[in-house]
């Protein structure tokens, strides 16, 4: 487990970026949402913060949409973060990002910020090689016939690209799907979108690890969880699927409770106190992979567009209310 000190220090480095964006952009704090989860894609990427190449970014963006574009909004800035995470020159990244959006839009998608939360999912595989642009569009397209009731624009574009990562075939991940859809339904999780993205994640599990062995880690995981007086509530059901991607879902709870007490003194974060526990394992699963030398690609890559989506709609209060 992370030595308290080392909790400490990447703590106290989220919070100085959270309290830089805060201070650069005061009158984009309407919803202090939105920069708390930016804030974690950097402790995520384990990247340090430079408010001026962010700022430098966040204008090339503003500048080169139209007015009517939302990225002359508030959303520019989360995928500003993510394209300043990933990309060794972020500037640069925006047209390639552009066309990658432009080339989705003439799919089965339409224009606005769904897409572009699809892009950045894409863009973290694939960066600026647009050749798995067709399959992605066919995974989507496939999901909208085996799931026409869920089907909508802010979860299955998402979606479709993990499951373009998924090792079988698709009617092999939707028998995973359902099994595990079954047995959450069991466990009492609230029916909705919520429970079937959980139900996916699971079943990128269940292709490597028999159903008994998962659920047996993870039913450990809700009762450790719910051990920390943490509410199994639709909003951390993605939180929980990446958990079940490692055995050491353990000591990263317990690493998130001491990042969790260190947020909990801030007034915001506490009036947050769920944006605060989400941040708390985001940050608490990357460190764990850092000190074991390991990787949790999966599981920090969805933890990465959970915080990209919920950043891009959480600008006011009732939208900051997405339960991905």
């Amino acid at each position: 487990m992370a030595t308290h000190e080392q909790l400490t220090d990447i703590t106290k480095q989220y919070l100085h970026t959270y309290e830089a964006l805060k201070k650069k952009y005061p009158w984009h704090h309407s919803d202090a949402r939105m920069f708390m989860l930016m804030a974690s894609m950097y402790s995520l990427h384990q990247k340090s913060f430079d408010i001026d190449r962010f700022d430098r970014l966040q204008q090339t963006i503003k500048k080169k949409n139209s007015w009517f574009s939302p990225l002359r909004s508030h959303q520019r800035f989360p995928i500003a973060g993510i394209l300043d995470c990933l990309a060794e020159n972020p500037e640069d990244s925006w047209t390639g990002f552009k066309q990658l959006y432009s080339q989705l839009v003439q799919g089965p998608w339409g224009r606005g910020t769904s897409t572009y939360a699809a892009a950045l999912s894409y863009y973290t595989f694939f960066r600026d090689d647009f050749s798995a642009v067709p399959a992605f569009t066919a995974w989507y397209e496939f999901l909208q016939e085996s799931f026409p009731d869920l089907t909508s624009a802010d979860y299955y574009p998402l979606h479709a690209l993990y499951i373009h990562q998924f090792p079988g075939n698709k009617e092999q991940m939707i028998e995973h799907m359902n099994k595990a859809h079954h047995q959450l339904l069991q466990r009492d999780f609230k029916k909705g979108p919520q429970t079937q993205y959980l139900s996916f994640l699971v079943a990128l599990n269940l292709e490597s690890m028999n159903e008994s062995a998962y659920f047996e880690r993870f039913d450990e995981i809700l009762d450790q969880w719910q051990s920390s007086q943490w509410h199994v509530r639709p909003f951390y059901y993605s939180l929980l699927g990446v958990l079940g991607f490692t055995a050491s879902f353990s000591s990263i709870i317990d690493d998130a409770r001491s990042i969790h007490d260190l947020l909990a003194e801030q007034s915001e974060f506490r009036r947050f106190n769920y944006f605060a526990v989400h941040i708390s394992i985001q940050i608490a699963a990357a460190h764990q992979a850092s000190v074991q030398g390991s990787s949790l690609s999966t599981a920090l890559i969805e933890a990465q567009r959970a915080i990209a989506l919920q950043a891009l709609n959480s600008s006011t209060s009732a939208s900051a209310a997405i339960t991905l």
